[in-house]
């Protein structure tokens, strides 16, 4: 996917329904779900075979390549308690190159960004 500043980025769909976190009851915090962790393996996978196609793909397909991020779009988080809202928070910012995205928050930010043009006016 082309980003908004003309670079090329990687978009992971997996299904609503797929749990994010799973909790350790042992140590009292969340993890990620077998399903996640292993998305994460296969875009951490993709980043490297980006990383390796790079010059073809800028050579022959005129794609503007410079350090893509993936963004998985997986489960639902709508009926997170804060714990796991944190959770995702701490997961995301220790990955590199990878978002965690739930269904519900990109609802939430699409619902944000037309309130803020609807209330704006323009």
């Amino acid at each position: 996917m082309q980003t908004t500043d003309g670079f090329i980025d990687i978009i992971e769909l997996k299904k609503p329904n797929v749990n994010i976190l799973e909790l350790d009851k042992s140590h009292k915090c969340y993890y990620p779900s077998s399903e996640l962790s292993k998305t994460i393996g296969q875009c951490a996978h993709y980043l490297k075979t980006f990383n390796d196609y790079k010059l073809v793909l800028q050579k022959e397909h005129q794609f503007n390549v410079l350090r893509p991020c993936v963004k998985i779009i997986i489960g639902r988080s709508k009926s997170f308690e804060e714990k796991q809202h944190e959770a995702l928070r701490m997961l995301n910012s220790v990955l590199n190159h990878i978002e965690i995205i739930s269904y519900d928050y990109l609802y939430q930010c699409g619902e944000n960004v037309v309130s803020y043009y609807s209330a704006s006016g323009s």
